[in-house]
């Protein structure tokens, strides 16, 4: 049985299975007319999915972006636009080429690089940024009343061990 129907239920699977090995992007380029009509639109489903994880250049704020999307690139950028071109789609062809050639050439700032263990943006706030009195106020006294918490619990705990006692 299928929760969204059997044609969305291979979409999904083939395209899960497409992103999970990316490998597989000159192995498809040689057999692009063997494919059938479903796998066909998983690939351009993929390649329109490249594009947009690209046009905002946000995989090169990851920890090791720049080497990755670099490499990527390098190894399957052109012949993806392939792809796209022997798909039909001319446009898209244009477009994939002209984000990978932006991202090859993106200089990101040294200040926004930083070495993160994983993988989320950064962001910096602006100078002129400041935290509400009453937001301040609030969250100090939040703090306070979870770190005296805190401290009665172990002294409970502790005066529990030494009578004897065990917690209901």
């Amino acid at each position: 049985m299928y929760a969204v129907g059997k044609n969305v239920e291979e979409y999904v699977y083939g395209f899960q299975a497409f992103r999970r090995n990316s490998q597989t992007i000159p192995v498809i380029r040689n057999k692009l007319n063997a494919l059938d009509p479903i796998n066909r639109n998983v690939l351009l489903i993929f390649l329109a999915d490249q594009l947009e994880h690209r046009q905002d250049l946000g995989g090169l704020y990851y920890h090791g972006g720049i080497e990755i999307c670099q490499e990527f690139i390098d190894r399957n950028g052109h012949i993806m636009v392939e792809i796209a071109e022997n798909l039909g789609f001319p446009t898209l062809a244009a477009e994939l080429a002209r984000v990978f050639r932006e991202t090859v050439l993106a200089k990101i700032p040294v200040e926004l690089l930083s070495e993160i263990s994983r993988p989320r943006s950064l962001v910096i706030p602006p100078k002129s940024y400041r935290r509400r009195l009453s937001v301040a106020f609030y969250q100090e006294i939040i703090s306070g009343l979870h770190y005296f918490r805190c401290k009665i619990n172990r002294r409970l705990h502790s005066l529990r061990s030494a009578l004897g006692v065990k917690k209901n």
